[in-house]
C-alpha cells in the first residue's frame, strides 16, 4: 500500500505520535486502517458507496469522532461528517496538515497571537493552499474542543 510520500517521510523523521502537543492525534502506522473496513463504515454507508470509501485510509479521528482521512490517490487530507453532511476536503496535503498543526502549536505556546478568528484564517491563507477549503469547518473538526 501507497500511504504518500508526504506521510511516509513523516513517520520516518517523526514517527511518534504520543506528543501532548503536536499532532496527538494522529494514529500509529500499525493503527491506519482503509476507511471501507473501519468501525465509521455503519455510519457512512447512507450517504457513501463502498467504493467511494474504498479510496481512503483512516489517519485520524476529528474532536468529535469523525474520520479523518488520507485520499489514496490525491494526497489530499478529508473528513467524512454527520453535520453538516457529507465528505469534506480539509488539506491539499499531508504537508498543509502539518503546517497547520505547527500554526496551532506555536499559539498553544503564545508564539502566535491573533486578535481574532478572521485574522487567523488570513494568515493560514498565505501559508497553505485553501482554495475549496473551509477554513471554519477544518477548526471545528480539528481544533474546537
Amino acid at each position: 500500500m501507497d500511504w504518500g510520500g508526504e506521510i511516509r517521510l513523516y513517520y520516518k523523521h517523526f514517527g511518534r505520535t504520543d506528543s501532548a502537543e503536536f499532532m496527538y492525534y494522529l494514529r500509529k502506522p500499525a493503527e491506519l486502517e482503509w476507511l471501507h473496513q473501519s468501525r465509521h463504515v455503519a455510519a457512512l454507508a447512507e450517504q457513501f458507496s463502498d467504493d467511494t470509501l474504498a479510496g481512503y485510509v483512516v489517519i485520524s479521528e476529528s474532536v468529535t469522532g469523525e474520520p479523518i482521512c488520507l485520499h489514496i490517490d490525491t494526497q489530499a487530507i478529508y473528513t467524512f461528517t454527520k453535520k453538516p453532511v457529507g465528505k469534506h476536503l480539509l488539506f491539499h496535503s499531508f504537508n498543509d496538515f502539518l503546517l497547520v498543526e505547527l500554526i496551532q502549536l506555536k499559539k498553544q505556546v503564545c508564539e502566535f497571537d491573533f486578535e481574532s478568528m478572521e485574522e487567523e484564517y488570513r494568515f493560514v491563507d498565505t501559508v497553505v493552499d485553501n482554495s475549496d477549503i473551509s477554513q471554519e469547518l477544518r477548526h471545528e473538526k480539528l481544533y474546537k474542543k
